[in-house]
């Protein structure tokens, strides 16, 4: 190895690895790039120490400035020394600022030698964990540019897995509503039309990034463009997926509008009913409970049990005229 490529120990990498040709790897205290085989350096790109260790590792100027730049969008650049992509992966995150349509950045640099990934400091980023157990059980990738493939696939594991969660919830909430069994649905829906729209948003220009890449890359073999290519083409295919799920949400939103509505005219029915039996009948007892001078059958024990045979024959008279005229 040489030494002359090594990076001072106080320098702000949550870890690295050397990694040979054959997959096997050695934690390294400190970073060194290895004349055989690769490093594998990660690091936080929001610490104050993150752009001297790039230079440190001999990037160019605006590469360093993308790799800690705060506010970013998947993009995928070919350089001659190598490739710098940035992505984005699903939140997993469980802490209560987390939620699964708010995407980390991930941003990492692919050289011959050096494999140079970077996140934010708070977030962990799971598909890079699953990685580096495989790194840690010596069964890593044995090339940059593998490994870099390797990568692309997790996080394109990671967004189908959400994907199809989506679709799980927003399948669930079709039988409450084909059920009839609202309960909160609307709400559910607003969340899963939020996460489906936000994974969307990051998603698509994350596409454009890998196709970029694939039509530039030329120093890949066939076996490695098609691994590049099924990623590809299984983000198209999530993309649909978010698009079809954004169209049955509407039509499920519909569907709930519609029953919530449906209910509401059921009850003003029920209450229109009621008015309508019990209007007639007010109007007798509002005239006969009069406290003035000449209201018939005051001097008549008899008369409130006739008002009030008067007033059952009216209601049985009026359901009748309902049933006739298929109102009830």
């Amino acid at each position: 190895m040489a030494e002359a490529n090594a990076v001072p120990e106080t320098k702000p990498f949550l870890w690295a690895y050397e990694i040979d040709e054959t997959g096997h790897s050695k934690e390294l205290k400190e970073p060194i790039i290895p004349e055989k085989g690769y490093l594998w350096l990660h690091l936080a790109y929001d610490n104050p120490g993150a752009e001297t260790l790039l230079e440190q590792l001999h990037l160019d100027e605006q590469t360093i400035e993308q790799m800690c730049a705060l506010e970013t969008r998947p993009k995928a650049v070919v350089q001659d020394k190598g490739q710098f992509l940035i992505l984005r992966a699903v939140n997993l995150n469980k802490d209560l600022q987390s939620t699964p349509e708010f995407m980390i950045s991930l941003r990492f640099w692919v050289g011959n030698n050096v494999v140079i990934t970077a996140r934010n400091s708070t977030r962990k980023l799971y598909s890079l964990l699953d990685l580096k157990e495989v790194v840690v059980q010596q069964q890593a990738p044995t090339s940059s540019t593998d490994f870099a493939l390797r990568m692309i696939e997790l996080l394109t594991d990671k967004i189908r897995n959400e994907v199809d969660r989506i679709e799980e919830d927003l399948a669930g909430l079709e039988s409450e509503v084909t059920i009839h069994k609202l309960g909160d649905t609307k709400n559910s829906l607003s969340v899963l039309q939020r996460e489906a729209a936000s994974i969307k948003r990051y998603l698509s220009p994350q596409k454009e990034a890998l196709e970029n890449l694939y039509r530039l890359q030329k120093s890949l073999d066939n076996d490695q463009l098609y691994w590049l290519r099924d990623s590809i083409e299984r983000t198209t295919r999530y993309l649909e997926d978010l698009e079809l799920v954004r169209e049955r949400s509407l039509v499920l939103q519909e569907d709930v509008r519609g029953q919530i509505a449906e209910e509401q005219n059921q009850r003003m029915y029920v209450l229109s009913i009621v008015t309508a039996i019990f209007l007639p009948l007010s109007f007798l007892t509002g005239v006969f409970g009069m406290n003035v001078a000449g209201l018939p059958g005051i001097e008549n024990p008899g008369s409130f049990m006739l008002l009030c045979s008067c007033m059952i024959i009216i209601s049985i008279i009026l359901l009748g005229l309902m049933k006739k005229y298929r109102w009830l």
